[in-house]
């Protein structure tokens, strides 16, 4: 039977390492914590794919990268999109300018 370790004894065996040893398990323990974060399956790239294709569509092949990732983000999170009142988010876009509100004034 192996005897146990303590962390008393870690320390001083990680001590006695070179600067490159150390610097190994530094990468080593980096490595672990991506592991340990790495999702367990792909649905949430294979969704944001598959909510891609009625988006970039032959008309809009055109668009630049930022608008489709706005497009998919709202087409991903419609569930909470859907509730948004357009009124609201208008006249909350015309109150945040003086110029804005003289343009397009309140909406009802």
């Amino acid at each position: 039977m192996s005897p146990t370790l303590s962390f008393h004894d870690i320390r001083k065996y990680i001590q006695t390492l070179s600067e490159a040893e150390r610097s190994l398990i530094s990468e080593g323990v980096t490595l672990l914590k991506l592991v340990l974060v790495l999702p367990s399956t792909n649905a949430v790239s294979e969704r944001s794919c598959i909510a891609m294709r009625p988006l970039k569509t032959y008309p809009r092949t055109t668009m630049k990268q930022k608008r489709l990732n706005h497009l998919l983000l709202l087409h991903v999170h419609k569930d909470h999109t859907d509730n948004f009142s357009c009124v609201e988010v208008a006249n909350s876009f015309v109150s945040n300018s003086e110029h804005r509100l003289s343009v397009f004034g309140h909406f009802h």
